[in-house]
């Protein structure tokens, strides 16, 4: 009876021991990556433009530019484009501008050819789209190993492309 009490201490004591150490792991990849501040910090107005409700009257904010009274959000994502793509909507001319009754635009990571080849074949086809009024566009960041869409996007004309790594954080 002994015997079998001990094996089984020893065996909870050594799983208790590897969940221990793998949410040491998890919490030390956090703090490296700097996740833990998105994940874990409350998002508020006060943290996201420096400013107390209190700082502000909002009789003087203008419907049309309230960044004036404002400023900008911290945590603001570029909006330079590396592939700009400004004929999206007029079949890649400024002549003929056609406004879309639906524009798709669909998150993809720079280095999945394969699966916007694999939408541009199934539903993405531009024989459907353009029958129904629809647009479709890929939108990418960039990526470490400076992988380049130039050819894709002059091939498909459905590439937009900003200046900010490919990151989870980035994707709103």
């Amino acid at each position: 009876m002994s015997r079998w009490f001990f094996r089984s201490c020893r065996l909870h004591s050594t799983t208790f021991f590897k969940c221990i150490l793998c949410l040491v792991i998890i919490y030390i990849l956090n703090t490296i990556l700097g996740v833990q501040y998105y994940i874990w910090s409350e998002r508020s107005f006060e943290n996201e433009y420096h400013l107390t409700m209190t700082q502000i009257d909002i009789r003087n904010i203008d419907e049309n530019k309230p960044e004036n009274i404002l400023g900008l959000p911290k945590y603001i994502i570029s909006n330079r484009f590396i592939i700009n793509n400004e004929y999206l909507c007029n079949h890649g001319n400024s002549v003929t501008f056609i406004q879309p009754h639906l524009l798709i635009l669909v998150k993809s990571a720079v280095e999945n050819l394969k699966a916007r080849q694999a939408i541009r074949m199934t539903w993405g086809k531009n024989e459907f789209l353009e029958k129904n009024n629809i647009k479709l566009a890929f939108v990418l960041g960039t990526n470490e190993q400076n992988f380049s869409v130039e050819k894709e996007s002059q091939q498909y004309k459905d590439i937009i492309q900003i200046d900010k790594i490919d990151f989870y954080y980035h994707n709103s």
